[in-house]
């Protein structure tokens, strides 16, 4: 999932960059912004591709907070990531075959 995230990244660097950039993260939107994103992600639907995407826009959120010197909410970030996929996206990955139906896949 790492590998898949790291790849994803590489290929969207500028893209993801931009985003986050054009988002202009602040400690009082910075949960707004999330939710617009991953729900205009998952508008059209779930698949893995969108979930690698989800798991590295996460990451770059992370890391522009860092650079914008609001490493507390990194933790916070962390914590929405993690609810939505427990309550949002775990449904569908269940359905799927789980994270082994990732690997099996990704791995081919």
């Amino acid at each position: 999932l790492q590998d898949a995230s790291d790849e994803f990244e590489l290929r969207y660097q500028r893209a993801f960059n931009d985003l986050t950039s054009q988002l202009h993260i602040t400690q009082d939107t910075a949960y707004q912004s999330f939710q617009q994103v991953v729900g205009e992600l998952f508008r059209d639907g779930t698949n893995w591709g969108r979930i690698v995407a989800f798991l590295a826009f996460g990451r770059a959120l992370c890391v522009e907070s860092a650079n914008k010197e609001m490493t507390d909410l990194q933790p916070r970030i962390v914590q929405w990531m993690a609810h939505y996929l427990d309550n949002t996206l775990q449904p569908w990955i269940q359905d799927n075959g789980g994270w082994e139906g990732f690997v099996t896949l990704y791995g081919k």
